[in-house]
């Protein structure tokens, strides 16, 4: 078997690629499970609940529901999209900065942002 010249140059950067792709998930799951993480997760279902009761005493989606959700320490929210009949919040943790929860009528979903 001939190895082309091009991918014996890289060689090393190969391997180096690949022992750093196995970290990511176990760096990922180690930030899902912090405490940070947690705090922005359960605040992120609560403005989902608060969202969807607003929804059913007046009738639309408002953010006027929002106004006094207690945020912990680093978390922070924004509103991406917003209409009467739908919203997109994106709440961020300071300190975890590939991970985010989007809140939308269909709930709360976790996604990484790298």
């Amino acid at each position: 078997m001939v190895i082309p010249k091009a991918l014996m140059r890289a060689w090393p950067e190969l391997i180096l690629a690949l022992a750093l792709s196995a970290c990511l998930p176990q760096a990922t799951r180690q930030a899902f499970a912090s405490p940070a993480a947690v705090q922005a997760e359960r605040t992120a279902t609560i403005a989902f609940h608060r969202m969807e009761i607003g929804f059913l005493e007046q009738g639309s989606y408002t953010t006027n529901v929002l106004v006094d959700l207690k945020l912990p320490r680093g978390v922070m929210w924004r509103l991406e999209d917003f209409s009467g009949d739908s919203y997109s919040l994106l709440f961020t943790v300071d300190s975890i900065p590939d991970i985010a929860w989007r809140v939308s009528p269909s709930g709360v979903s976790r996604i990484t942002t790298f």
